[in-house]
């Protein structure tokens, strides 16, 4: 007996389906099959989690810095290194991915110097905007929302008030480009680079989620897996999440953290809601998404819950476009694990049901909608398959929460 339950533990582990280490303190993730343990996931979760890392897309690994060893792990965003030879709380700190990627497309680490007299689109000297700062180090402006959001956050050696320049500096690094366009999922933002991220303005998103952090190590991964020198070990990266998905959807157990249900609550809209992309000629929005067990007396089936939300679709149409038939039975979640849940039978008995609807040009439309989930997982994207339509997909940003 003792020796078919070593059996089966040395096949779990080979198969990489057991993903909870010995440590009690370390945390996976089964959507990348990493784990972080010890100070990077002290680190990773004391200065921004999965909003300024994202999730582990590799395993802890060794590398000679100035003939020291130093450990580093790498995440979607960043890059988190262990530097031995330095005094707490300097031995941990972030790569500079936003240098290294900027090395890898242009081959400099540091865009050509900017000028103090800048002028904004308007005509405006940068130097007298309140919202911005002149970097005399990289001799680059930061401006706006850019400025807005580098100063919101940091590397806090103390445990109150705001962010000092110097703690901006410890967690994103100072501006190494001006701001300029970039195409990255076959769209085109505006963006700029710090030496240890990259910006991206996303004029799709309500205010104030229109700056997010780009995936640097991903990219850098993709980079590494691409040449032809590369020695990497690591397994390529199938699942291409967009950024601030909430993507930490499971822990071991099925059930997400508490302190991760408090940051995402914190930092999306608090009736919980995202839309398609404002410039798509049909528009999805979804919002008050919440679980429950039971709908007017009818229990979800054993190991399911419903997720219900209100959906509203615009037909972003001029006068004499086409119209657009929409109906409850066009629309579907895809949860994490990548499963797709039709809308059913259960939506035409809830209160204010979304139906069959033909939408002409500048109509909205909108009702409720129900979705039968696994019990233990969460959706990820809303699909809308509308008759003649190109699908619309809609990023479910803010996790559920139950009533």
């Amino acid at each position: 007996m003792r020796l078919r339950i070593y059996i089966a533990c040395i096949c779990l582990v080979l198969s990489g389906l057991w993903l909870t280490p010995v440590n009690a303190t370390a945390r996976c993730f089964g959507e990348t099959g990493y784990c972080i343990d010890g100070a990077i996931y002290k680190y990773w979760q004391a200065h921004g989690g999965l909003m300024v890392f994202g999730l582990p897309i590799g395993a802890l690994t060794q590398t000679t810095v100035d003939g020291v060893q130093v450990s580093m792990q790498l995440f979607e965003r960043n890059r988190i290194e262990l530097h031995p030879n330095k005094r707490a709380p300097y031995d941990v700190e972030i790569g500079l991915l936003g240098s290294d990627y900027l090395r890898n497309t242009t081959g400099v680490r540091m865009a050509p110097a900017g000028a103090i007299n800048e002028v904004d689109s308007a005509g405006v000297a940068k130097s007298a905007r309140k919202d911005c700062k002149w970097f005399a180090t990289t001799q680059q402006y930061v401006c706006g929302e850019f400025y807005a959001y580098w100063r919101q956050y940091g590397i806090a050696s103390r445990q109150r008030g705001p962010f000092s320049i110097a703690e901006n500096t410890a967690l994103f690094g100072l501006p190494i480009t001006g701001v300029y366009q970039e195409t990255i999922n076959s769209h085109v933002y505006q963006v700029q680079m710090f030496e240890r991220a990259r910006f991206e303005y996303h004029p799709e998103n309500p205010a104030p989620y229109q700056v997010q952090l780009g995936l640097l190590g991903r990219d850098l991964l993709a980079q590494s897996q691409l040449s032809p020198t590369s020695t990497a070990q690591s397994p390529a990266i199938t699942a291409t999440p967009t950024p601030f998905v909430v993507a930490d959807y499971l822990a071991t157990t099925g059930i997400l953290p508490p302190q991760d249900l408090i940051s995402f609550r914190s930092s999306m809209p608090p009736n919980g809601y995202w839309n398609s992309n404002s410039a798509n000629d049909i528009m999805l929005i979804i919002r008050d998404i919440h679980y429950v067990t039971k709908i007017k007396g009818q229990n979800a089936p054993q190991g399911m819950k419903y997720m219900v939300g209100t959906v509203t679709v615009v037909n972003n149409r001029p006068v004499g476009g086409a119209n657009c038939r929409v109906h409850f039975a066009d629309l579907a979640i895809i949860d994490f694990e990548g499963q797709w849940h039709m809308s059913d039978k259960i939506t035409q008995i809830i209160d204010t049901p979304f139906t069959y609807k033909i939408l002409e040009p500048g109509q909205r439309f909108g009702g409720r909608v129900a979705f039968t989930v696994p019990g233990n997982s969460a959706p990820g994207q809303l699909v809308a398959q509308f008759s003649y339509e190109q699908p619309v997909t809609v990023e479910l940003r803010v996790w559920p929460h139950n009533k």
